[in-house]
Order: C-alpha cells, then structure tokens, then sequence
C-alpha cells in the first residue's frame, strides 16, 4: 500500500484530518469519487460491467464457476454503488458500460 497521495500527502492521516475539521473543498481527503488512493469506485463498477458483459465469451469455463463469478461480480458492482450512494448520496447506477465514442446525451 502507498502511504503517499499523489499530492505528496501521506494517506493513513486522512481520517484523522478529516475528523479535526480539515476537510478541504478543492482537494478532499478519501475522495473515492474521483480516486481516493488513486482508484475511483467508478472504474471497480466498469471492471465489473466489463467482466460481465465478456464472461459469456470464454469457452472452456465450467456452468458453475461462471455462475459464481457471475454472482460475485454482480455482488462487487452492486456494493461499489452503494458505497458511492452512502458517501455522496444519490448517484447514477451505471448498468452497463457506455461505449467510448458514444454521444454525450447518453
């Protein structure tokens, strides 16, 4: 684990900032929004889409493992969004990833 945040400060006192009252507008402690640590809550549930939009493909896994990990990635994906609705409180739920050249009004 990195104990530096890409602004140079050390993470493990981020709670304790926060807890003293020296929580920042500009740049939040535990940001998980935008990558707390470097890795957004958003790019875990694209992960999750993109595995199971993909597991369908892979010709050699057994009914079962596909079942469960199936299952396990619905369970992550359904726990990173309401991770994101506790911190922040409503918030998109993205069910399926956009593709990358899709317009914007999507």
């Amino acid at each position: 684990m990195d104990l530096l945040a890409h602004d140079g400060r050390l993470l493990f006192l981020d709670p304790y900032n926060i807890a003293r009252g020296n929580q920042q507008k500009a740049t939040p402690y535990m940001n998980y929004w935008d990558g707390f640590d470097g890795k957004s809550l958003w790019q875990g549930i694209r992960a999750c889409n993109i595995f199971l939009e993909n597991v369908g493909r892979v010709s050699d896994l057994q009914p079962y493992e596909k079942a469960r990990w199936t299952a396990e990635a619905k369970f992550l994906k359904a726990y990173l969004h309401w991770y994101l609705f506790r911190m922040y409180g409503p918030i998109p739920v993205m069910d399926k990833n956009l593709p990358i050249d899709a317009p914007r009004k999507r």
